[in-house]
């Protein structure tokens, strides 16, 4: 965690430039860097340490277009059970599984579910880029997993799919990253 003033405060990287810094109790002050990221329609790859991945999530769904569906918070991959069946022969209708999805500890998940997710979320780019349902009808992913130096150090082994991390490169959010 950085410091704001003396104070804990998390620093809020986004695809490599340092946008903001808030207190964990007062994220309004990240709302101007999240709103554009929220308004957004791609998945979304977190990186930090799981409560702050949490606040941060928190505050993408609130000021999205989707914060009148449900946030679920997956913190094991039976949790995300009815968003992977998108990829099965008999989907579940996008609106069943219409919210916010925060997933945890995907880099975790064997390597054939992760690749499942990939293909739940080439589903969700092909709805969203075609234009066929409304944006706050599509699920939103955001996957949260524990930042690069923490994986190396041990903090965290596993790794994802190379195709699950190209897909969730679009936007690459890093919570108090470490800098030399």
């Amino acid at each position: 965690m950085g410091t704001l003033g003396g104070r804990d405060a998390i620093d809020l990287v986004v695809n490599g430039a340092r946008l903001a810094e808030a207190p964990p109790s007062d994220l309004r002050q990240l709302e101007r860097p999240l709103r554009p990221l929220a308004l957004a329609t791609s998945p979304i790859l977190l990186r930090g340490p799981s409560a702050e991945c949490l606040h941060v999530i928190k505050r993408l769904h609130a000021l999205s277009r989707r914060a009148e569906h449900p946030l679920r918070i997956c913190e094991q991959e039976a949790d995300a059970a009815s968003l992977l069946a998108l990829t099965s022969p008999e989907p579940p209708a996008l609106e069943a599984v219409a919210g916010t999805w925060a997933l945890f500890g995907v880099h975790l998940w064997p390597l054939e579910r992760q690749i499942l997710l990939n293909n739940a979320l080439e589903i969700l780019d092909q709805h969203r880029l075609a234009g066929d349902l409304q944006h706050e009808h599509i699920p939103r992913v955001l996957v949260a997993a524990p930042s690069l130096g923490d994986m190396a150090s041990g903090g965290g082994p596993g790794d994802f799919a190379p195709e699950l991390l190209a897909r969730l490169s679009f936007f690459k959010l890093e919570l108090n990253p470490r800098f030399p």
